[in-house]
Order: structure tokens, then sequence, then C-alpha cells
């Protein structure tokens, strides 16, 4: 637009009343820059969710992919990103979600980086931002991405979301292929009916699994550094390899499985043989309480493949950690328990040998809401560690820890967000009770 009414005339996304993009610019020519993104722009019109919505396989509206449609990301460079494939659900305006998933042994410490991002063009298998990327997701620079897995993802905006009585809104599971996070936006009320379930609870990463054989052990959980070691056949197990150990956040495995950790510390698992054999360890603490770092939650370890055909004995992995979970929002309600939920997930894998062993609970995965008003049910919000298995066995499994949540909001139950009585609130309806709160903006 080429008027007097139009604040920068060189920049096509820029003219009275356009929508705020994150590209550095006073898009709707108001004299503030990126302002009020946290409630995105409503493109994606209504959503109202009965039966179940998974956002990374399902496409509402006139679209024809996925809501939150995500792609392997192959190489950064400033602001153009290659994919692993065409990028045929993205378009030039959407708001994405760069991050960096999982690292490995040699180069962990990039992943759980993350950034939110506009895009400006999308050309086959190349997309450019708005910006240049933020963040270095390689081991040293973006050149090279060795051993990474980061991901771009779709962050829909709607104008209302509605989960009615039953319904579940969801995204795929990492050990199911996706990638655990579940993130969009409304201009107006994100509302969770009874009985309804916005939730990403146990698609982080895997539990450890069994072993590949009769009496081959189990594997550590998986965590942002890789999938844990294990399958070692036959006494002392995973004792020879130090099994044990945490792998990273996930839970150590040694015949029995301990709880991955995130946020807080899981548990410890019973020790199969006491005195000779090593407790395995639950998984280490990680991540930083603004989420500054981004990260799904760590699986438990699992439980030994083996033992006497016992009737109801169930070899398996330990519990999957908790998924990632955004939402932005003018306001959010929730009417039942749990309703937003980003906690591990539990074990009910057993085994019978010389005595009965349990596997081990996953952790909590990173939860953050951003509201301008929040109207939330008594324990509605949860980022719980998953109980290790417990019931009827003489070596317990350990529980996973729980993850960590972040609230911003401007008013909650009649008190400004931040304050002493916005906190203590929170505390009754958050499981954990948010490390980080203040006021949305």
């Amino acid at each position: 637009m080429s008027d007097a009414t139009d604040c920068d005339d060189t920049q096509p996304t820029v003219w009275p009343g356009a929508n705020e993009l994150y590209d550095g610019l006073d898009n709707d020519c108001d004299g503030e820059i990126d302002e009020g993104l946290w409630i995105g722009t409503g493109a994606d019109g209504a959503l109202t969710v009965s039966g179940t919505v998974d956002l990374a396989q399902d496409a509402s509206g006139t679209r024809t992919e996925p809501d939150a449609v995500f792609y392997a990301v192959s190489s950064i460079s400033g602001a153009t990103l290659g994919l692993a494939e065409d990028a045929t659900g993205l378009s030039a305006g959407d708001e994405v979600l760069l991050i960096d998933l999982q690292g490995s042994d040699d180069w962990p410490d990039r992943a759980g980086t993350w950034e939110l991002a506009s895009i400006a063009e999308v050309s086959g298998a190349t997309v450019s931002l708005a910006l240049d990327v933020a963040g270095t997701y390689g081991p040293t620079d973006n050149t090279d991405l060795t051993d990474q897995i980061i991901v771009l993802q779709r962050v829909p905006h709607y104008t209302d979301v509605t989960v009615s009585a039953g319904g579940t809104l969801t995204t795929t599971a990492w050990e199911d292929g996706g990638t655990g996070v579940l993130a969009f936006r409304a201009t107006g009320q994100v509302t969770v009916e009874d009985t309804a379930l916005i939730t990403v609870a146990g698609r982080g990463f895997a539990g450890g699994a069994t072993g590949s054989c009769n009496n081959c052990d189990s594997f550590q959980g998986e965590s942002y550094a890789g999938v844990g070691v294990g399958d070692e056949y036959g006494s002392p197990y995973n004792e020879a390899i130090e099994g044990y150990l945490a792998n990273q956040g996930g839970g150590g495995a040694n015949v029995t499985g301990a709880g991955g950790s995130y946020g807080a510390a899981g548990e410890a698992a019973e020790a199969w043989y006491p005195g000779v054999y090593t407790s395995p360890s639950a998984g280490e603490t990680y991540g930083d309480e603004d989420l500054v770092s981004l990260f799904l939650g760590s699986g438990g370890g699992g439980v030994w493949n083996g033992g006497t055909d016992a009737t109801g004995e169930d070899p398996g992995p330990g519990g999957a950690g908790g998924g990632v979970l955004y939402i932005g929002a003018d306001t959010i309600s929730t009417a039942g328990s749990d309703a937003i939920d980003a906690s591990g997930g539990g074990t009910t894998h057993w085994a019978y040998g010389t005595w009965t062993y349990g596997a081990g609970g996953g952790s909590g995965g990173s939860l953050w809401l951003i509201a301008d008003v929040l109207e939330l049910a008594t324990d509605s919000v949860s980022a719980a560690g998953g109980a290790g298995m417990k019931t009827d066995v003489e070596r317990l499994g350990g529980d996973g820890g729980s993850g960590r949540i972040r609230v911003d909001v401007n008013d909650i139950g009649g008190f400004v967000g931040g304050s002493t009585d916005a906190d203590a609130l929170l505390e009754s309806i958050c499981d954990p009770a948010p490390a980080s709160t203040g006021a949305a903006g």
C-alpha cells in the first residue's frame, strides 16, 4: 500500500490492520513491534473437538494437510531452511516452531534449542523465514547438524478451540514417529469441558524396551541424548555394561527399571539382587524453569525379559516421558481434573525370576500456558511423573519425576498474574506447581 496510512511502503507485510508476525516489524502500523503474538491471528478459524483429534495427522477447515504438520530439517543457513521433503503443508505467513528434539551421546547439548518464526516464502523443500535463525542447532554452528533431530512444525492459529465432553485433542507420540509436541494459539477462548482432554501425556521419549530375547536384560529409558543401552544376555546382565546408570534423563535398567527424570528427579529402582547387583539409578534432571530450553520428558527403564512364564507375567518397556504442550490464547478454561496434561507415562510391566521385578515410569514433559485470563479447575493441569511398576512385585520399579510447567497470565481468579495470591491459586491447579509465573504479553 503506497499512501500516507502505510507506515512502510517497502514491506509487503506492513499495512494498517495487518497481522503481527515474528519478523521484527510493526506489521499493523500501531507503533509497536511483534506485540500480542501469543494469541495468534485466528487464520485457521474455530476448532471443535469431539472424539480424538491429532493435530499432527488431522486437518481442519479447508486445509488438506494436518494443522500442525511437521518436517525434518536437514540444513540451516541464515533465514533459509532445507527440509527432507517438500513443505506442501506450509505457506507464507504461517507461524512455525523450529526445535532440536534430540542429539546424541557425542553431541547432546543442542537438544532443547527452539524458537518461533514466521514464514516468508516456501519453495519445494526450501523454507525462507522472515528473520535469520537465532539459535545454534548444530554441535558448533548451523553449517553442520550432525546427530541432531531438528523439526519445523506449523503452529495453528484458531479463533476458539472447544474440546467437547469425552473429546481429546492431542499429537502423535515420539515413539510412533511424531514429534510429541502440541502447540497452538487462539484469539478467543480455549474451552476444555468436563471429561475432555488436551494431552501429550506419555508422548515424549520412549521407555526402555525389554530385552530382545528370553533372559536378555532391558534397556535404559530414552532421553535427549538418544536411546539407552541394554539387552545383555544372562548374568550379570546390564551390570556388565553399567546399564544401571542414568541415560541423561532416562532411567537406568538392570533387571528392574528406574524412573525417568526432567524437572524433578525420578526414583531409583530396587536392586534385583540386593548386595550383589547395583540398583538402577533414576535419570538426571535437565532443562530450566523458564523453558528457555524446551524438552520432551524422558523414559523409564524397562524390565528384564525372562522368567518362568508365571501367570500374568508381562515383561515390557518402562513408561514414556510426557511431551511438549504450548497453548497461547485470550482465555483458557477447564472443568475437570488433568484436563491439560503433559504427564509421564506409567508402566505395568513386570517379570518373574528368582523374585518379581518392575519397570520404571516416565517423567513429565514441558507445559506452557499463556493467556490473558485463566479459568482453571483445581488439579486440572499436570506434568506429573508416571508410576513405576510396584503392584505385587518384590523388586520395585522407580516412579518418574515431574516435568516443568510455566504459566504467563494477566488474570486468574481475579488475581494479577505473578502476584502471591495468583501463585498460590496456581499451586492448587498445577502438578507440579509452576516454577515460572508472570504476566502475559
